[in-house]
């Protein structure tokens, strides 16, 4: 355990969610695991304010994701997405990818697509919660391994190895 676990005193995430400060008691989140379809028009404001966040090289990466790839992955059983609900509001949503792992065969593997807490709602345990969600609901479809990815100095960058996640790569980008 390196000394960011130990701080914290937490290995998971729902360790971690039991040590963080509570959410206002008049909030109900609530967490749904559906589909895709129909969330990216309906909620096209929350996956905007995410993109204008964190996307790098803005000029050439544009908002534009291949709808029907994920659909096929859906229907395929690979695709686990989790919806973070405050009453009829999504204001969060955890997209992952179910594989066996290409070196590892025996491995279940998987990769976290996306993670967006609204930063109305991330001064609490909402992005622990939703982390938990996505390893338990990752855990039952056979994951042994849940791989996240973070941009440097960001909320979720400081807060994976205080759960008990560490690096295992560093992935570099270069526009061509």
């Amino acid at each position: 355990m390196n000394a960011c676990h130990k701080t914290l005193g937490a290995k998971t995430a729902e360790e971690a969610f039991q040590q963080a400060p509570a959410i206002d008691p008049a909030m109900t989140i609530r967490f749904v695991e559906e589909s895709l379809r129909d969330k990216f028009e309906k909620h096209k404001d929350l996956f905007t304010a995410h993109y204008l966040e964190l996307a790098t090289n803005q000029d050439i990466q544009k908002l534009d994701p291949d709808l029907e790839r994920y659909y096929l992955m859906e229907d395929a059983g690979v695709m686990v997405s989790i919806f973070m609900y405050l009453g009829e509001r999504v204001i969060g949503y955890s997209l992952n990818v179910l594989s066996a792992h290409l070196h590892y065969k025996g491995l279940g593997f998987a990769q976290n697509d996306v993670l967006y807490v609204d930063p109305a709602f991330r001064n609490g345990k909402a992005g622990l919660l939703l982390i938990a969600q996505t390893e338990m609901a990752c855990r039952e479809k056979g994951a042994d391994i849940m791989h996240w990815h973070a941009k440097p100095n960001t909320p979720l960058d400081s807060l994976l190895p205080r759960i008990g996640y560490m690096v295992q790569d560093i992935a570099y980008t270069k526009v061509l």
